[in-house]
């Protein structure tokens, strides 16, 4: 299954596509280009000797690859790793850096066209409609947009997605999103972030104490509320 994920910074583009990628009830792993999923360390690699071992070894349900130098270069290696593998979920994170409009990265491209053969879910996450390649659009079988009003997104929105999904983008509240799912050409708007709130910035708190993230989830229940 092939999920895009469109919103600006601070929409919740990443937090929804990890929630999800939980809910699919496989392994996941992700690219995690920007460093995003920092609660975590322990799960967490930079070096492909090591993230190769940890892969080999089925060390853990959850696995992070954060490139350090070269993301196009590195992707392709991960890419590699994971092909013979089934049954997971991969996440990549701020995904317009492995693709153009023309065309996505070449390992990327193969994940999307072979990844139903292989049980494997795809998760992109970017931050405009127009930033993907017009081969993951025409492959993806979800869509999730947060709220956008520009002009090229809404276009690109509107011809694969439908008008009314255009005109509901624009209407979003803080943390609402759009879900377009292709196969049933049907359309959703959801608006209950607390559902699907999880922190991905910050490890887990220790006794008595009180994350981030913790925070953040009232914020965005009374945003909802509101």
């Amino acid at each position: 299954m092939n999920s895009l994920f469109f919103g600006r910074r601070q929409q919740g583009k990443s937090t929804l596509a990890f929630h999800l990628a939980q809910q699919a009830g496989l392994s996941i792993a992700i690219f995690d280009v920007n460093a995003q999923f920092r609660a975590w360390p322990e799960s967490t690699y930079s070096n492909l000797e090591d993230f190769e071992l940890a892969l080999l070894e089925g060390r853990d349900h959850l696995l992070i690859y954060r490139p350090e130098s070269d993301p196009d270069a590195e992707f392709s290696i991960c890419a590699d790793l994971l092909w013979n593998r089934r049954d997971y979920t991969l996440l990549i994170d701020e995904a317009s850096q492995l693709q153009t409009a023309g065309r996505p990265h070449e390992k990327l491209g193969r994940l999307i066209r072979m990844g139903d053969a292989r049980a494997v879910n795809v998760f992109q996450t970017l931050h405009r409609p127009a930033d993907s390649a017009t081969l993951c659009r025409s492959l993806a079988h979800h869509w999730y947009l947060f709220r956008t009003t520009l002009e090229t997104d809404l276009a690109v929105v509107a011809e694969r997605c439908g008008m009314r999904a255009a005109e509901a983008l624009q209407q979003l509240g803080p943390f609402e999103y759009v879900h377009w799912d292709d196969d049933k050409q049907a359309l959703d708007v959801v608006k209950n972030p607390g559902a699907w709130f999880v922190d991905i910035h910050n490890a887990l708190p220790g006794p008595g104490e009180e994350s981030d993230g913790e925070a953040l989830s009232e914020v965005r229940d009374a945003a909802v509320a509101g």
